[in-house]
């Protein structure tokens, strides 16, 4: 856990920072279970992916990003922040070829991840 930041709950949010702290080009990481998650502010927009390229599993934190794309810092390919969707050097054609991307919640005066049934619990 987080200093200072609460584990996540029954429900599956996980927490990332104060709603209040959120600025634009804001990059939060955090490990939950084994994976890590990642929290970007960005236009405006704010979006939830697993930070893992699944191309060599390059943290994406590092990467550009123009407020709907983001590319991989190791070795460039881009992926649709909203969908997840692989779109360079070639389109995705499966879902092995995307980024795990989760629903951003606001609770209370956190904003986190949703996370899926299992993510979520030992």
């Amino acid at each position: 856990m987080a200093w200072g930041v609460p584990g996540a709950s029954a429900d599956g949010f996980l927490p990332m920072a104060r709603a209040q702290a959120l600025r634009d080009g804001d990059r939060i990481t955090r490990t939950h279970r084994g994976r890590r998650w990642l929290l970007i502010q960005e236009a405006g927009r704010t979006f939830g992916l697993e930070d893992r390229c699944p191309h060599l599993e390059a943290a994406l934190a590092k990467g550009d990003c123009d407020g709907h794309r983001l590319w991989c810092p190791k070795h460039g390919f881009c992926f649709d922040l909203s969908s997840g969707a692989r779109l360079s050097p070639t389109p995705s054609t499966t879902s092995g070829d995307s980024l795990a991307v989760r629903p951003v919640t606001f609770r209370d005066s956190w904003v986190g991840l949703r996370l899926r049934p299992g993510e979520d619990t030992p």
